[in-house]
């Protein structure tokens, strides 16, 4: 039994899970059945139907349980990086937040970014990633340890980035006490 829209497909990105999953072959559908059987009960009507039920809460924790730690680290680095209004993040600054991986890691991530949109958990829009809200939502609302604070700290991180001795003089500058604390934590507890 296909799932499928009938009509004329949707021009333009997706601008929902559901217009996303609309333009899939049958096949990509099947197999996300398959990986995602929990979808299935009962039968959606319609791949609206199935978008809801991918988005649902219970469901994406059963499908991001599933996961190895790759899988999720992208996924809390989506979350970060799009912020608390499911923002899209492009490839780039996905990249980027995760350390600029090149050549084999780039690809390898890459992969694993296609895994989780076969899984229905990020889907693409226009140039970007936009990661399911539920998904998002199960990172509580500090996606890995970063507050309010901390995200609106980026363009300064990235700055550091691109002159490292920049940061070295503002470490030298901290109290002694802060540089203790910090030459501590980068060495692990």
């Amino acid at each position: 039994m296909a799932i499928r829209a009938q009509g004329v497909p949707r021009q333009g990105p997706p601008r929902s899970l559901a217009d996303h999953l609309r333009s899939w072959s049958d096949d990509e559908v099947a197999a996300l059945i398959e990986a995602r059987p929990v979808l299935m009960h009962p039968i959606p009507a319609d791949i609206a139907g199935l978008a809801s039920r991918s988005a649902a809460a219970h469901s994406t924790s059963l499908a991001v349980n599933r996961l190895d730690a790759l899988h999720r680290q992208l996924l809390e680095g989506l979350a970060a990086l799009g912020g608390e209004s499911g923002a899209v993040v492009t490839r780039a600054a996905l990249l980027s937040g995760l350390g600029s991986p090149e050549g084999e890691q780039a690809l390898t991530l890459d992969a694993t970014m296609s895994e989780l949109q076969n899984l229905a958990l990020i889907w693409t829009q226009g140039e970007g990633l936009r990661l399911v809200a539920t998904v998002a939502e199960g990172f509580g609302p500090f996606p890995c340890g970063l507050d309010r604070s901390d995200r609106s700290a980026r363009p300064r991180i990235r700055g550091y980035r691109a002159d490292p001795e920049s940061l070295e003089s503002e470490f030298g500058a901290a109290p002694a006490a802060a540089r203790e604390v910090v030459e501590r934590l980068l060495w692990g507890p």
